[in-house]
């Protein structure tokens, strides 16, 4: 009679399943190593080295950074840019709320609110440029219904150049907004809108005591994603509309970066900004998903 073999137990299997996973997933881990974290390695080695010795310089590169006005001032205008947030907040919000509750032709609405987010950042950039010249058509329209007296040189005046690159980035980033909380509000149960309604809440009344603390989370998640976005993808708008001018105006971190390594060939101010800057985008992204962990958004 031959001798039925012994099953294996589980913690052979896992181990057996783990050694398989390790070999499938080694080539990916390989690449991800060479093509990200690599890279990321000698920018940080190169904020550490003289630019034109190559030689270790310790935090020589730190120094010339923070003693440099135009990083100061790079640094403010992303703070401007910060204005952004809450009006992307409150009007995605409202936007998504009157979608909701699918007044006539909301669904050409949501397409057309949802187009910007389609078109590529430099395209909107060029039209925009385009659009915020002396002769252009903002300062035509405001002639036509005679308030020529407000019409300027959007991005050519330092005083507007840099809420000008605002306007366009909430222009192209609202959609994303609108869209991600509509996607909410058709997840929440209609028995609280109707209860609100017999209470004789007002449409301002429903949105702010029921629909707002049903997203916090969702909202807090949106608000993450937009700092983000606001203080490292905002290089594209910035090149295209104003290449940082006029002065420094419109100067923001990340055109900082690329203006010392690729127009002053100074790669060791340009390395120090660029690892401070992911030290600070890592920690404040770690801090706001445990944050959100907790809460139970993950």
């Amino acid at each position: 009679m031959t001798s039925i073999p012994a099953s294996r137990s589980p913690r052979t299997t896992r181990r057996r399943d783990a050694r398989a996973a390790a070999v499938f997933l080694l080539p990916a881990v390989l690449f991800l190593a060479f093509v990200f974290f690599y890279p990321i390695a000698s920018v940080v080695r190169t904020s550490f080295l003289d630019p034109f010795t190559d030689e270790f310089a310790g935090l020589a590169n730190y120094r010339s950074l923070f003693a440099d006005p135009i990083f100061h001032a790079a640094v403010v205008n992303n703070l401007k840019l910060v204005v952004v947030l809450p009006v992307l907040v409150v009007t995605s919000i409202v936007i998504a709320q009157v979608l909701h509750d699918q007044i006539r032709g909301w669904r050409v609405y949501r397409a057309i609110i949802f187009m910007p987010y389609v078109v590529p950042v430099v395209v909107a950039a060029l039209v925009f440029g385009q659009i915020l010249q002396s002769r252009g058509l903002v300062n035509g329209l405001l002639e036509s219904v005679g308030l020529g007296g407000l019409a300027q040189n959007w991005l050519g005046d330092p005083k507007t150049a840099v809420w000008s690159v605002a306007g366009v980035i909430q222009w192209r980033e609202l959609a994303f907004g609108v869209i991600l909380f509509l996607a909410r509000m058709t997840q929440l149960p209609e028995d609280l809108y109707d209860a609100a309604k017999v209470d004789g809440a007002s449409w301002w009344q429903r949105l702010r005591h029921v629909t707002v603390p049903q997203m916090s989370t969702i909202i807090a998640f949106y608000a993450g994603i937009i700092v983000v976005a606001l203080f490292n993808w905002v290089f594209n708008y910035v090149f295209v509309l104003t290449k940082g001018g006029p002065g420094t105006s419109t100067y923001v971190m990340e055109y900082y970066i690329y203006s010392r390594a690729f127009i002053y060939g100074d790669f060791g101010n340009a390395a120090a900004l660029s690892t401070l800057m992911l030290a600070a985008i890592l920690a404040f992204m770690v801090t706001f998903l445990t944050w959100l962990n907790r809460r139970g958004a993950l």
